[in-house]
């Protein structure tokens, strides 16, 4: 088991580390929810620890300060099941793993916890977003803090779960702020104005109109976005039409889960215009 208040600051540990580097936020505060209250973090602990589990929550960023959802309408939540790594555990720490340290390095700040406190956390927060962690023996050479290393070394700690890591790498892509229109037929009386040669067979519109519409072929399409930014950008310009049809036949109750499904799923990312627009009328 672990102590509720720890069990919350593990929790603002992982949402906090899981905010991407280019997005700022005062570090001393949280919003309860996005039309909740600011609080302090020891505020934001207490609120966390008294709230009932299992509790599903994910962290977004407006207007510099780190807000806390709970979007208890879309989840049918159940503790998740153990023993899932058993095993490697076990080959690794011995049979009585469990009651072995690990240290929690975050963004901010680390804990000393032990693998039986981190299932329990776990099962209590099934959801938190985008946020999540490497898990590694520890060796004490890490690149941590040095009162980080020294408390894990006292603690015997012999795991390192570390939640940066999910900053690592980023790369700014186009996701949110792109979308992509199929031409059928080809514009054969246009050609791709990358190459100039092939049909253009697609049009890339930018929502904020940070450049000019460009027509490509499917190879300079290709070479320019990632399969994913691609992907994305044929969906959202579907996903214009889809939300036009869903505000006239969908219920209130319909809508607003739409809005919060995509609350959780646009969350530390940039947002087209017309999603932010629909999850600020519909979500409660």
């Amino acid at each position: 088991m672990i102590e509720p208040e720890r069990a919350a600051r593990l929790t603002l540990l992982a949402l906090r580390s899981g905010v991407p580097s280019r997005l700022d936020f005062r570090p001393d505060v949280v919003r309860l929810g996005h039309n909740g209250q600011v609080v302090s973090l020891q505020d934001a602990v207490d609120d966390l620890a008294q709230r009932p589990k299992p509790l599903a929550c994910y962290a977004d960023v407006a207007g510099g300060v780190l807000a806390l959802e709970f979007p208890t309408r879309i989840f049918q939540l159940s503790a998740r099941p153990r023993g899932t790594l058993d095993e490697w555990y076990i080959e690794r720490y011995g049979s009585d793993f469990r009651q072995r340290a690990v240290l929690c390095m975050g963004r901010f700040e680390w804990m000393i916890a032990t693998f039986e406190e981190l299932e329990s956390w776990e099962a209590e927060y099934p959801v938190l977003g985008k946020t999540g962690y490497s898990g590694n023996p520890f060796t004490g050479s890490e690149d941590v803090p040095e009162d980080a290393l020294s408390a894990a070394r006292r603690a015997g700690a012999v795991h390192i779960c570390d939640f940066r890591r999910r900053n690592a790498n980023e790369r700014e892509d186009t996701t949110g702020r792109i979308f992509i229109a199929r031409r059928e037929p080809p514009d054969v009386a246009g050609s791709c104005v990358q190459c100039r040669e092939r049909p253009a067979r697609f049009v890339i519109e930018w929502f904020a109109g940070e450049f000019p519409r460009r027509a490509l072929c499917q190879r300079c399409i290709d070479d320019e976005l990632s399969p994913g930014e691609f992907d994305m950008g044929r969906s959202l310009d579907r996903e214009r039409v889809e939300r036009a049809a869903a505000e006239r036949t969908k219920s209130p109750d319909e809508l607003a889960r739409m809005a919060e499904w995509d609350a959780i799923f646009w969350a530390l990312r940039p947002t087209p215009p017309f999603i932010r627009e629909f999850i600020d009328q519909y979500r409660p």
